[in-house]
Order: structure tokens, then C-alpha cells, then sequence
């Protein structure tokens, strides 16, 4: 995802199990996964789950993020070190970044327009934006083994 101006929303989806594998420290509810999702979302959005605001703590504390009010932003050093993890590595944090966006971006319901919507897709689409530019990025460099699947 883009490195400037990252919601903390963006890791509260409505949707709980779309947090599974890499993300599930973003759960509002860890241990009752099956519960109503809407419920541990809408808690969510007032307090975020204990174990995503320790990861941020930890992060703000290391100066690798800075946060403001429900906004993050990581830091230069943390997107270069990006590049020299492993390839499976790089797929599922792509993965997990691409499920984040795609669940908090608006969807067309019945083939509306999302003009109604336009402040959440204005907040979201420059983090689908750059994941698609690293995608494109990536498999231009890559070889055909090692190229991200989108």
C-alpha cells in the first residue's frame, strides 16, 4: 500500500474473515472468528482490536511508522526493506495488502453508480493505485517463476 496517510480503517474490515492467515492480529476477535462480523467491526471502529494496537505501539515506539489521530504513515526505510524479503514472503504480503483494499473499498450494489460513496473511494483508491504499480513493477523485473500473482 501507499506509505502516506494509511487509515487505521483500513484494517477493520466489516468483513472479519477476510483477516485470516497474515492478518488475523487485526481481529477484534481473535478467539470468536465466527461471531456476527458486523458486531466486532462496528467495536472495532471504536477501539481497535488489543493485539493491531500493539503491533502499532511497537512500530510508532521503533520510529518505523508515525501515527496520527487514525492515521499511519510508514516510514521510507520500511517500504525499501520491502524488496529484499523473500518472493513468498512478497505474495502474501501483497495479497493480504491487495484483501485489505478490496474489502474497504465501496462496492456497486445493483449496478449504482458510487458517487454516493465517492469519500471511500477517494480515501482507497491511491492504495489500490500503488499496488497495482508494484505489481506491474515487480513482474517487469522478475522472471517468469517469480512473478507476483495478482
Amino acid at each position: 500500500m501507499g506509505s502516506d496517510g494509511i487509515l487505521i480503517d483500513l484494517f477493520l474490515p466489516t468483513n472479519q474473515r477476510a483477516l485470516d492467515g497474515k492478518l488475523a492480529f487485526c481481529k477484534q476477535n481473535v478467539n470468536e472468528m465466527d461471531e456476527q462480523d458486523s458486531e466486532a467491526a462496528l467495536a472495532s471502529v471504536i477501539s481497535a482490536p488489543p493485539l493491531l494496537r500493539a503491533a502499532i505501539d511497537e512500530l510508532v515506539a521503533y520510529k518505523l511508522i508515525k501515527k496520527e489521530g487514525r492515521e499511519l504513515w510508514a516510514h521510507r526505510v520500511v517500504q525499501e526493506a520491502m524488496n529484499y524479503h523473500s518472493f513468498n514472503d512478497l505474495q502474501d504480503t501483497f495479497d493480504a495488502a491487495v484483501a485489505l483494499v478490496y474489502e474497504a473499498f465501496p462496492k456497486q450494489v445493483h449496478g449504482d453508480y458510487l458517487s454516493g460513496q465517492w469519500g471511500r473511494c477517494e480515501t482507497y483508491v491511491s492504495h489500490g493505485v500503488y499496488l497495482n504499480f508494484q505489481f506491474v513493477n515487480l513482474n517487469k523485473s522478475s522472471s517468469d517463476d517469480s512473478a507476483l500473482k495478482g
